[in-house]
């Protein structure tokens, strides 16, 4: 249940702030009993006032709630700025999050660059054809002969 910052669910519950949690119990339980729809049928505002007592015990009832609820009542200053402190962290781990998505995404550009790269280079290394090998095997052959003429030797 979300607390309603607006509402103050001691008066709607009619008990003093800060009250035990015996005290808010059979405060709830004497208005549910006089405003429960059965014991008022047909009449819209006790209806809307059960519901608004309701809400008032769950949130009352509820410790983390209550006390939640008691802090900022006392304190509404410091309240407010955990609140800031709160969106602020939200928003930076907002910001890390998108700055991690960018960075996953520059290393998947990078790594699909290189395997464009490395395709390439292997479409070079098969572009050589078998009578290029042949040819170059003859200039290899032609040179060997030529240092090993007698001629050429002093």
């Amino acid at each position: 249940m979300a607390i309603d910052w607006n509402k103050d669910y001691y008066s709607v519950l009619q008990v003093p702030r800060f009250s035990s949690s015996a005290e808010i119990k059979a405060s709830y339980r004497s208005l549910a009993k006089k405003f429960h729809p059965d014991m008022n049928p047909g009449n819209r505002s006790a209806e809307e006032k059960f519901k608004e007592i309701n809400s008032a015990y769950d949130i009352l009832s509820d410790d983390q709630n209550k006390l939640i609820y008691d802090n900022k009542l006392r304190n509404p200053s410091s309240f407010q700025q955990e609140q800031f402190r709160s969106q602020q962290r939200s928003q930076y781990q907002q910001y890390q999050q998108t700055q991690y998505e960018e960075f996953l995404k520059q290393q998947q550009r990078a790594k699909d660059s290189q395997g464009r790269g490395r395709q390439n280079e292997r479409q070079l290394n098969y572009d050589i054809s078998p009578w290029r090998i042949v040819f170059i095997v003859m200039i290899i052959i032609n040179l060997l002969r030529m240092c090993t003429h007698r001629s050429l030797i002093p």
